[in-house]
């Protein structure tokens, strides 16, 4: 999701570069994501054309919206800041989520679990398979912190509740979609 913060940055990039670079570089080298430049040109800030070579790749062009006074319009509607933005779920906190689940679940039912499972507690243990070059010491820290993450949260309250109280369906992106959709399946998880 486009916010305020990365659309001025990817303005401000465009901007230094005489208004136009390939999608491609801006990926690549400025580390912006494809949703949110098409979402720049939803929203009119950027256009998106297709620029084909005679021979070799075509690419793709974004360009700044720029008007006849050769300056950026003001008008257009403005995405919203980030700080209001959803807490997505990345993939990384997916697979911490995951393995945390799994191991309650494993422990619970009673499973033998290797000597590593008994000396770390379980969310430092996948804390440790979701980050493999994690040292043990600074792994304990960061998984408490993760722990409180409201998008890890969601993501370890969906992955409870798949795992037999809700049909099989992928888990949505942020945690707002999370608790939204766990409250329409009028799970009890939802009302925490």
């Amino acid at each position: 999701m486009l916010d305020q913060e990365t659309l001025d940055r990817m303005l401000s990039t465009l901007e230094r570069h005489e208004g136009s670079m390939t999608r491609r570089q801006l990926v690549r080298i400025y580390s912006f994501d494809l949703p949110d430049i098409d979402e720049a040109a939803e929203l009119r800030w950027v256009t998106i054309t297709q620029h084909k070579p005679r021979t070799g790749r075509p690419s793709i062009v974004v360009s700044l919206n720029i008007d006849v006074n050769n300056t950026l319009p003001r008008n257009f509607p403005m995405p919203r800041h980030h700080a209001l933005g959803m807490h997505r779920v990345s993939i990384r906190h997916e697979l911490f989520s995951r393995r945390t689940t799994d191991l309650v679940r494993r422990r619970r039912k009673g499973g033998a679990g290797d000597r590593f499972d008994v000396t770390l507690s379980s969310a430092t243990r996948a804390y440790m398979l979701a980050y493999p070059k994690a040292k043990p010491t600074s792994a304990r820290a960061s998984a408490s912190r993760l722990m409180k993450c409201p998008a890890v949260y969601a993501c370890r309250q969906w992955c409870f509740a798949a795992f037999n109280e809700i049909p099989a369906e992928p888990m949505p992106r942020d945690a707002a979609a999370i608790w939204s959709r766990l409250r329409a399946l009028r799970n009890w998880r939802a009302e925490w």
